[in-house]
C-alpha cells in the first residue's frame, strides 16, 4: 500500500462517524496486502495504530476565508484603479495629439 492509499484509508476511517473505532489494527497478509481492522486479527505482522482526532476550529477557518476574501477584494480594487489610470493616460495622450 502506498502513501496515497494509506491517506485515503485514514481519511475514510476518520470521517466514518458512526463506525469510528477507538483502535485500529494494521496487518499484512502472506501476499503482501495491507489490511486495516477495528479488531485484532491475531496476525504476526499486526500493529496497533494510534489514532487521534482534533476538532476543527471553525472560527479560525472563517478568519482564513475572510482574510482571503479581503486580499482578493484589495487586488481587484487595485486592478480597477490601475485600469482607470491607464485609460485616463490614453485619453490624455489622444487629446494631446
Amino acid at each position: 500500500m502506498n502513501g496515497k492509499q494509506l491517506l485515503v484509508a485514514t481519511i475514510a476511517l476518520t470521517l466514518s462517524g458512526g463506525a469510528y473505532a477507538s483502535e485500529i489494527y494494521k496487518w499484512t497478509d502472506e501476499d503482501g496486502n495491507v489490511h486495516y481492522e477495528d479488531r485484532p486479527s491475531g496476525a504476526p505482522t499486526e500493529q496497533r495504530m494510534a489514532l487521534t482526532y482534533r476538532r476543527t476550529d471553525s472560527g479560525a477557518v472563517q478568519q482564513r476565508i475572510q482574510s482571503r476574501l479581503d486580499r482578493q477584494s484589495t487586488r481587484e480594487e487595485q486592478r480597477a484603479a490601475a485600469d482607470a489610470e491607464q485609460q485616463a493616460a490614453e485619453a490624455d495622450a489622444a487629446e494631446a495629439e
